[in-house]
C-alpha cells in the first residue's frame, strides 16, 4: 500500500509545534483527518489555552505545504458529542492482497484485492503469484470511523516483493 510522508506542524504565527517524525498516509482524505485529529488533540490537552489564532499546516516529505486549516475551523466542523469519557475507537480489520508488477524495469505495487479472511488472503496471494512477479497478503487494522491506519502486518510474501516493502508499511 503506497504511502506518502506528511508532517503536521502547528503554529499561531509566534509559537511553533514541530512534527519531526511525520506520519505516512495512503490518501489525502486520511491526511486531512489526521491533521484535524492533531488540532483537536492539542486543544483537548491544552484546554486553558486560547487556540483561536492557531492552525495546523501539513507539509510533504520535500517540505512543500500541501494543506492548512485553522483550529477554529477544525473545532467548528466537528459534530457535537454529548457523552464524555474515554470513547473507544471501533477498529476494523481488512485482509488485502497487494500485487507487484514490473514497470520501466522496476518492481512496483500493482492492484490490491480485498479478501474475506486471513487464510483467504494467503491463498489468493499464493495463487496470484503464479501469474505475477510477486504478491503479499496483508492484515490492515484501521479506525472504522476515520480510516486512520493503526497497523499493517505482512501475513505472507510470494515471488518478488520490493526490498523496502515491509519498511514502507511501518512508516519508516
Amino acid at each position: 500500500m503506497p504511502t506518502r510522508l506528511y508532517r503536521f506542524h502547528c503554529t499561531d504565527g509566534y509559537d511553533l509545534i514541530v512534527d519531526r517524525r511525520g506520519k505516512r498516509m495512503p490518501t489525502l482524505a486520511l491526511m486531512r483527518r489526521h491533521a484535524e485529529r492533531v488540532a483537536l488533540d492539542l486543544m483537548r490537552l491544552g484546554a486553558q489555552i486560547d487556540w483561536s489564532a492557531w492552525q495546523v499546516e501539513v507539509y510533504d516529505a520535500k517540505g512543500r505545504s500541501v494543506w492548512m486549516r485553522t483550529f477554529v475551523e477544525v473545532r467548528d466542523a466537528r459534530p457535537k458529542v454529548r457523552h464524555q469519557g474515554n470513547a473507544r475507537m471501533a477498529m476494523k480489520t481488512t485482509f488485502v492482497v497487494q500485487t507487484f508488477v514490473i514497470k520501466r524495469k522496476r518492481l512496483v505495487p500493482g492492484d490490491r484485492e480485498v479478501a474475506p479472511t486471513e487464510s483467504g488472503a494467503l491463498k489468493k496471494a499464493e495463487a496470484m503469484a503464479g501469474r505475477l512477479p510477486g504478491t503479499a497478503a496483508l492484515k490492515i487494522v484501521a479506525d472504522d470511523e476515520t480510516g486512520e491506519l493503526e497497523g499493517a502486518t505482512i501475513l505472507g510474501q510470494f515471488g518478488e516483493v520490493p526490498d523496502d516493502f515491509a519498511e514502507s508499511l511501518q512508516g519508516g
